[in-house]
């Protein structure tokens, strides 16, 4: 039984991190996209909502390098019907 608990403990410590990490990301997504020059203010709002509302986005976005963000940011604006 006690180590079902452990387990059940476990678990939950890496769900809270993992949630803590994610709203981080989320933040530096909304942060980044604050500093493309190229983007409108709703671009970058609209933006944020499609990339945040799944984390493999999340992922991609920041894994890209700098140089290719806003290529992604306007491919995924255009393929949500934002452009």
């Amino acid at each position: 039984m006690q180590d079902d608990t452990n387990d059940r403990l476990d678990k939950l410590t890496n769900r809270v991190g993992f949630e803590f990490e994610l709203s981080k990301a989320r933040k530096e997504v909304i942060d980044i996209l604050s500093g493309i020059p190229d983007l409108t203010l709703v671009q970058q709002i609209d933006a944020s909502e499609i990339i945040i509302d799944k984390v493999e986005r999340v992922e991609l976005f920041m894994r890209l390098p700098e140089a290719s963000r806003l290529t992604y940011v306007m491919h995924v604006l255009e393929k949500h019907g934002h452009i």
